[in-house]
């Protein structure tokens, strides 16, 4: 379901960000490559803090589970914030690899 509404959510944006012309679906296009960096990263988190805590789970050890969602909630959380503050240091360069159009980078 969650998969569902968020390429219901994708589709109501890109149907927007169409109407304001191809420099701007190209901008947006870039920047999305751009930012599967990011959700690479927090899914690679998620996914072993789920599966250390589902270990743990089953092994009724609680303790271990509060400590790993504790872990992987700060480990994404700093990995965040270096992604964030490395797109926007280099935000222009990083546009920069996916088009070379300077109106798209701009935007």
């Amino acid at each position: 379901m969650q998969n569902v509404l968020f390429a219901f959510s994708n589709l109501i944006i890109q149907a927007k960000i169409n109407t304001y012309g191809t420099d701007t679906i190209a901008a947006f296009s870039s920047y999305n490559s751009v930012d599967n960096y990011y959700w690479c990263f927090a899914n690679a988190i998620g996914s072993a803090t789920i599966t250390l805590c589902g270990q743990n789970y089953g092994n009724k050890n609680y303790k271990r589970v509060k400590e790993f969602v504790k872990h992987g909630l700060i480990i994404d959380l700093i990995g965040s914030a270096l992604i964030g503050a490395g797109a926007i240091v280099f935000g222009r360069n990083l546009l920069a690899m996916y088009t070379t159009d300077i109106n798209v980078i701009n935007i």
